[in-house]
């Protein structure tokens, strides 16, 4: 079985800060230290949609506690 490869269209920088909520400074940023995958098309840096979910997911804190735990009871703080 094959998948059907993306073909939503690439954003360009303005697109992807937009996107991310950030700067058209903090995406040059994490493009030079290598931690925003992008496609370099002539001069031109581009973005898929799902490496930037990707990128969002891997800042992602999860919470130390849970929605089950404290249904059991178990108090988000520890008490002194």
């Amino acid at each position: 079985m094959t998948t059907e490869p993306d073909r939503r269209p690439l954003l360009r920088i303005p697109e992807a800060a937009a996107f991310l909520d950030a700067t058209e400074r903090q995406i040059a940023n994490w493009v030079k230290n290598g931690k925003l995958p992008h496609y370099k098309i002539s001069r031109d840096l581009r973005f898929s949609e799902a490496d930037l979910l990707d990128f969002i997911e891997a800042w992602r804190v999860p919470a130390k506690v849970t929605l089950a735990d404290r249904r059991k009871g178990h108090q988000s703080e520890p008490t002194p």
